[in-house]
């Protein structure tokens, strides 16, 4: 990859970067495996990331006929369109954090929405008395692996969340793991809120609410900005955000592009 390309798409994606905070980690992490294709003029950019898809294990099981994952990010739906244009036509899953009309390459892809994905950030404390006894876990205990894996987590994926300084909140009753999320770092001082999960038979009962408050807490006691992203379809997940008065500021739609 071109170094002086590379730095200065990472300029301009640091200038805002919870909108183009997918892209900034992806291209942080697997910087090797990256092109990046920038364009510019005197006012505006926009810069197309790509990546092969056997290197994200979300997008191979997600989307298993995707060869290469797009992130295009910028100022301008003009050169965003351009950078699209010159691509030579594959199997992508382009990533878009904000409307780009689609329908001009109908001729040259199918395109079929995926996944869309809501971020929320900030938060109200609210009361905090019943966040007795939910502390940071520092150490992954057999049942929180077990308990996470239920929500699709690996023992390899948590491992390398530990390496990087995540820890989780569990809610017990009984000794009894109920409900738990956990908190990674994700880029430049902002931290994921993820692997949110509640025993089926204890659903409804505010425990999701509790470990994810106490994860807020956490985070912005130690001056991280924490984000947490929920499916569009994913009326509970959603509302669970907004009791803790989080507040919506990004959705991240997925296109299948295949050629014609």
């Amino acid at each position: 990859m071109d170094k002086k390309v590379y730095t200065k798409a990472l300029e301009h994606l640091n200038g805002d970067v919870l909108k183009n905070l997918s892209t900034l980690k992806y291209l942080t992490l697997y910087r090797d495996h990256a092109k990046v294709h920038l364009a510019e003029d005197a006012c505006d950019w926009a810069a197309l990331t790509v990546f092969p898809t056997t290197i994200l294990s979300y997008d191979t099981s997600t989307y298993p006929t995707a060869r290469q994952a797009l992130f295009l990010n910028g100022s301008s739906k003009a050169l965003k369109h351009g950078l699209l244009a010159v691509l030579k036509p594959d199997h992508f899953l382009l990533r878009l954090n904000e409307d780009l009309d689609l329908s001009r390459y109908q001729e040259k892809y199918k395109v079929s929405p995926g996944h869309s994905y809501i971020s929320f950030s900030g938060f109200s404390s609210g009361t905090t008395s019943s966040l007795a006894g939910i502390i940071p876990q520092d150490k992954l205990t057999p049942e929180a692996v077990a308990f996470f894996g239920r929500n699709g987590y690996t023992p390899d994926d948590l491992k390398k969340y530990y390496r990087q300084g995540a820890q989780w909140f569990g809610h017990t009753i009984d000794g009894k793991l109920v409900s738990a999320c956990f908190v990674f770092p994700n880029y430049n001082g902002i931290w994921e809120i993820a692997g949110v999960h509640t025993l089926e038979e204890y659903r409804r009962r505010g425990f999701a609410v509790t470990v994810v408050q106490a994860a807020l807490l956490y985070l912005l006691g130690r001056g991280l900005t924490p984000r947490y992203e929920a499916e569009q379809d994913n009326t509970a997940s959603i509302e669970l955000a907004r009791c803790l008065k989080m507040k919506e500021f990004l959705t991240i739609r997925h296109f299948l592009l295949e050629p014609c």
